[in-house]
């Protein structure tokens, strides 16, 4: 896939067995009971039990799409685990990649006979991050890495690649996320890229005079590929939704924020209409606020801001993300009101 707004890129691709699959389900349902202050809209606590994941200190839910919700579970010792939530069997299970000393679960899906999850690891003693695709069914990992660029030599670079969401049926699937390069220190500037399963490419979705962009939100429908995110410019952080086939790309500013950013996306009857989740913050506000809005034909409707939180992925009207009551990390799950057409 070429364009003026993609561009191909080499990327290492690696297949293998998972050593260690996810572990097997266990049937106990995410924690309900916390009370909710006045500043949410109807969020309801989603925590994964200690009994599947012993050492556990929090739980970040991070995609959601149809029946099944990914998590990071951070443990006490410092490292995360994946977390995966089915809604219909009320079961958590583990997504842990082979060796690695920490994993994160992104984006799931279903697919006929399993599921597939998004994600990315590190392996010990590195602070790299490597992209990765399970497939439940073939209990195989794809792993996506960006190698290193010749413009560091001779200085070698660290890479990071972030594999964010996944979309797809049982043959074909494509995957977005974020990639950077670091000399000394975590890198401040991403770029995006969109995986073809079929084709094996990696290409970067590039935003106009960005300097930094992140591509967190997929929707595939037939033959047209949506992505959603954020990026930097000299007047700020906006954010974007993006039809990787006509070009077509719409910025978004929350009203009056100093920061904006769509964390997902799913799609509303059609092409050009989308509903997404993302946060904002405001002029001497330290908070970040969740909100929902919807785009019907590349417009905008009035948003609704869903609270003091973080709201990472959207599937229809359910929304997931991350909250602090009582000073606390929990994760959240709430159901957006349907809204009239303004």
């Amino acid at each position: 896939m070429r364009s003026s707004w993609l561009t191909v890129v080499p990327i290492a691709l690696f297949c293998g067995c998972a050593g260690t699959p996810p572990g097997n389900p266990a049937a106990l349902p995410a924690q309900s009971d916390a009370s909710i202050g006045s500043d949410h809209l109807g969020v309801t606590p989603l925590n994964a039990p200690a009994s599947v994941f012993p050492g556990i200190v929090s739980t970040e839910p991070t995609g959601i799409r149809a029946k099944l919700i990914a998590a990071v579970i951070t443990l006490r010792d410092g490292r995360t685990v994946g977390g995966l939530y089915d809604r219909a069997t009320q079961t958590w299970r583990h997504v842990g990649y082979p060796s690695a000393a920490s994993t994160a679960a992104y984006g799931p899906e279903s697919i006929p006979g399993g599921y597939r999850v998004a994600g990315s690891f590190t392996y010990p003693r590195q602070k790299n991050a490597i992209g990765f695709v399970y497939d439940s069914v073939t209990k195989r990992y794809v792993t996506l890495e960006v190698p290193s660029p010749l413009v560091c030599a001779p200085v070698a670079c660290t890479t990071y690649t972030i594999a964010h969401s996944v979309y797809g049926g049982r043959g074909h699937y494509r995957v977005v996320g974020d990639y950077a390069y670091a000399i000394e220190s975590p890198p401040s500037q991403w770029r995006p890229f969109l995986y073809d399963s079929v084709t094996k490419t990696l290409a970067t979705i590039d935003i106009p005079k960005s300097v930094s962009t992140t591509a967190h939100g997929l929707w595939v429908d037939g033959n047209v590929v949506t992505v959603a995110g954020g990026y930097t410019d000299s007047s700020g952080v906006h954010g974007y939704v993006r039809d990787l086939g006509s070009g077509k790309l719409l910025t978004y500013d929350y009203p009056g924020a100093t920061t904006t950013r769509f964390e997902g996306i799913t799609g509303s009857d059609g092409r050009g209409n989308y509903a997404l989740a993302g946060d904002y913050t405001l002029p001497h506000d330290a908070a970040v606020y969740g909100f929902y809005v919807q785009i019907f034909n590349w417009k905008a409707w009035p948003p609704i801001v869903i609270g003091r939180l973080s709201a990472n992925s959207i599937d229809g009207h359910d929304v997931v993300g991350v909250y602090h009551p009582g000073g606390k990390v929990s994760g959240f799950i709430t159901t957006i009101p349907i809204q009239d057409p303004p």
